[in-house]
């Protein structure tokens, strides 16, 4: 739970967190989507956790949970923030040359 050891999970989850927040453009504690909100859940969960939660709870468990949670942030990531869907060319094409035939019709 250390939050410099860099091989501790909280560490690794803080600079997730801050990655996160430059690629969406948002401010340090601001979390718009269930993804992010249930990451950030996460994060601040781990602040004020005791290794005797952990094992109470039991440590697969806890792993298990973030693991999914983790997983969940991947996918939110490539899919809102990384992924562009290929463009149709010939669509494209098509739209411009409706678009300027139309501002053509309007002069």
């Amino acid at each position: 739970f250390s939050p410099s050891f860099p091989r501790s999970i909280r560490y690794g989850l803080q600079e997730i967190d801050r990655f996160l927040h430059l690629l969406a453009g948002t401010g340090g504690r601001e979390y718009t989507s269930p993804e992010e909100r249930a990451f950030g859940k996460l994060l601040s969960d781990l602040n004020f956790m005791t290794i005797e939660e952990v094992m109470a709870g039991g440590l697969h468990e806890f792993l298990q949970h973030v693991q999914t949670t983790l997983d969940h942030i991947d996918d939110f990531i490539f899919d809102k923030l990384m992924y562009h869907p290929p463009t149709d060319m010939a669509a494209e094409i098509r739209h411009q040359q409706e678009t300027q035939q139309q501002q053509m019709s309007a002069s």
